[in-house]
């Protein structure tokens, strides 16, 4: 935000007296030329211009609110310093304190909500209690120089110096080293806040080369329409500055999930497949599926399940298609699938049911456990040998574990002992 006056944001100056009059013209002669400036028309211009940018930056928070901390500070900042600016605009219809003192007070609660937005943006910490206690400095110093000592000039210096110091803030924040590490674009952000501050500088100066003036602002002078004119040029800069550094944060953090996605994606050490739900067709495939299957990535994406003739039967595929319909997700299916080569492999599907571009689809994986089926065959194969090799011994056969306790026997050692399995498992030898 900008303050011109007597308004405590960057934009917004002072006015008082009781001068009502609806056009001024500051009339400068140099050399014959005319410049002509009506104050009264960059105010509603200004207006304009803060609804329009109150706006865009509601927008963006709708956009970003879930992404990015602190996005909710802009809008009441932008919303708080429009609203002041009306106030100031009302000068004459409404009382002075709230024209005055209560419009420059939210104004300036504005630029700190402002600084609270720029720290939250960048998640470092914020020294509230200090900045508000410069807020209340700020109220009263202007309270005393509008309703006790009424002074415009020392309002304007009270107004550029607690600007400085808050924008100063704002702008190291954003260009110290390290700010733009996300890609958020605060650089263009804080070459703002570097012009604002450049400008209420140069408001300090003329405070004290000019002197005492008009205590109208409205009869201010050339100066103050041109600080005015700067100010509303710099606000239209900041929300076009803000809006880029969100959409690149925004862009930054897609790009840094579509690595993190890439990398599990493709790094898992089974088959991971995204196709499309209503004809199989393949959208990507990772390392695990050319591996397991035999197709090439490139000859796999853009192909259907069927066309490759992944599963062993189709009516395999449509079934579980069925029950994702009816559940959403598929965990630990055992399921045939076919190589290039035609082989034919024992695998563990899961499926879940996930939207990509509108599209249903399926993510699903496909893990390999042909060699562990056989290894479980085996096991039971070897372990059925050995039941049948000990029960058919003629002499008693008693199997213990490490502490002694009795884990199996054969029948020759339940007809010798006349006692049941039940009886004998788990007892200690002794």
């Amino acid at each position: 935000a900008a303050t011109y006056g007597q308004a405590a944001d960057p934009r917004i100056g002072s006015e008082t007296g009781s001068d009502t009059r609806t056009e001024l013209y500051c009339n400068r002669r140099m050399g014959g030329f005319s410049l002509e400036l009506d104050i009264r028309t960059i105010l509603v211009g200004y207006v304009i211009t803060d609804l329009v940018s109150t706006l865009v930056m509601v927008a963006l928070w709708r956009q970003s609110r879930r992404r990015f901390a602190g996005a909710v500070y802009w809008v009441f900042d932008f919303a708080l310093q429009t609203l002041a600016l009306i106030m100031i605009a009302a000068r004459g219809t409404i009382p002075d304190i709230l024209s005055i003192a209560i419009a420059n007070l939210m104004a300036m609660g504005g630029v700190l909500l402002g600084l609270l937005a720029v720290r939250s943006f960048l998640g470092k910490k914020f020294h509230l209690g200090i900045n508000l206690f410069g807020l209340a400095v700020f109220f009263a110093i202007h309270c005393w120089f509008t309703f006790v000592q009424p002074n415009l000039a020392v309002r304007d210096l009270n107004l550029s110096i607690t600007m400085v110091i808050y924008m100063t803030q704002c702008a190291w924040a954003l260009l110290r080293p390290g700010s733009d590490d996300l890609g958020g674009g605060t650089r263009g952000v804080g070459l703002v806040f570097v012009a604002y501050v450049v400008t209420n500088v140069l408001r300090i100066a003329e405070f004290f080369w000019h002197g005492p003036r008009e205590t109208n602002y409205l009869h201010s002078g050339l100066f103050n329409a041109l600080v005015m004119l700067a100010y509303q040029m710099l606000f239209i800069l900041l929300t076009y500055s803000l809006t880029l550094m969100f959409n690149r944060r925004l862009a930054a953090e897609v790009t840094f999930e579509e690595e993190k996605f890439s990398k599990a994606f493709h790094s898992a050490p089974y088959a991971v497949i995204l196709s499309r739900m209503s004809d199989g067709k393949l959208l990507e495939v990772n390392r695990g599926f050319t591996r397991i299957s035999g197709y090439a990535h490139e000859e796999a994406v853009g192909q259907t399940v069927f066309a490759l003739r992944l599963w062993e039967h189709a009516g395999d595929r449509t079934a579980i298609v069925e029950e994702l319909m009816r559940t959403g997700r598929v965990l630990g299916r055992v399921s045939r699938f076919r190589r290039k080569s035609g082989e034919l492999l024992t695998a563990s599907y899961s499926a879940e049911r996930i939207s990509v571009g509108g599209e249903d689809c399926l993510l699903s994986s496909i893990e390999d456990i042909t060699g562990r089926i056989a290894n479980e065959e085996h096991l039971r194969e070897t372990t059925l040998y050995l039941e049948n090799l000990l029960n058919h011994a003629n002499a008693p056969i008693v199997v213990w574990d490490a502490g002694r306790r009795i884990t199996t026997f054969n029948h020759a050692f339940e007809r010798l002992t006349g006692q049941t399995f039940a009886e004998v498992v788990g007892q200690n030898l002794d």
